[in-house]
């Protein structure tokens, strides 16, 4: 019963709920890699990683576990601000790191 699927599962059972923060980068070795190895901005072309693990989860609740599970799927694409970051930026992303591991 190891790994982060089963942790999970776990977790909801005991506190009906989880949060799961995966970085952008995180585990480009489990995906499929495409022909587009840049971005247009001249970095190199990630692969959705939160898009898998959502997947995941949902697989080993539904199919291997045989539970229901409601997420709520959060893309922080949808809120990247187009000038420099400032003071509060920084205060800000700050409580969100401590929210998220506490």
């Amino acid at each position: 019963p190891n790994g982060i699927l089963p942790h999970i599962f776990r977790r909801v059972q005991e506190k009906q709920h989880a949060v799961v923060v995966v970085a952008e980068g995180a585990g480009q070795d489990l995906l499929e890699q495409t022909q587009e190895t840049e971005a247009g901005s001249g970095n190199p072309k990630l692969m959705p990683i939160a898009e898998y693990i959502r997947d995941q989860i949902i697989h080993y609740f539904q199919v291997e576990q045989g539970q229901q599970v409601r997420m709520k799927y959060l893309d922080p694409s949808y809120s990247v601000r187009s000038v420099p970051a400032n003071a509060t930026d920084s205060l800000y992303c700050t409580q969100l790191a401590h929210n998220a591991v506490h």
